[in-house]
């Protein structure tokens, strides 16, 4: 019964590897060294995620720069128009002035 179930090892004598025991023990180093591959698992998923994340952030970003720069095109055509504006304006005082003062 001993070779079947098996015996904790001791200093007189070693577990039987194919008893219960021994291949229990044998189970529990596989689980043992499998442990830090299953935890690089997980931080190389955690990995992946984190990436995802930061390549949209870049990609915002880029975004944010592209409608940045589009704005301050706004801005400079908006100036531009505004000082059309001013110029019409004059032109139109110096008319409207012109005509009033020859009547």
């Amino acid at each position: 019964m001993a070779e079947v179930i098996g015996q904790e090892a001791t200093a007189e004598r070693e577990t039987v590897p194919s008893s219960l025991m021994g291949l229990l023990q044998k189970l529990q180093a596989v689980v043992a060294a499998i442990a830090p591959v299953d935890e690089a698992a997980v931080k190389q998923k955690r990995l992946v995620t984190d990436l995802k994340k930061r390549r949209s952030f870049e990609q915002r970003l880029k975004a944010y720069g592209e409608a940045s720069l589009a704005l301050k095109e706004c801005v400079t055509v908006g100036e531009l128009a505004e000082q059309q504006v001013l110029l019409l304006q004059r032109r139109l005082h110096s008319v409207l002035h012109g005509r009033t003062q020859g009547h």
